[in-house]
């Protein structure tokens, strides 16, 4: 495991010490689980844009009034 140094503003590092006191946990284990679950949205979001881009590639694209159109059946 390797150590890294950040610096947080004054309100975040007192969220991160009120939250680490409240679920009895330490400050490393709370940044390690934001990083990693940050790290894990990132792949998510790059996995996404590259099947997006193939599937432009490829042909497989949809209608912007089509796309409007299924997005005002979402608010009904």
């Amino acid at each position: 495991m390797r150590t890294v140094t950040a610096q947080l503003p004054d309100e975040m590092a007192e969220g991160l010490d009120a939250v680490a006191e409240a679920e009895g946990r330490s400050k490393a284990w709370l940044i390690r689980q934001a990083v990693a679950d940050f790290l894990a949205k990132q792949h998510e979001l790059e996995r996404l844009t590259l099947e997006g881009l193939e599937s432009a590639r490829s042909g497989e694209l949809v209608e912007h009034a089509d796309v409007m159109a299924e997005l005002d059946q979402w608010g009904s």
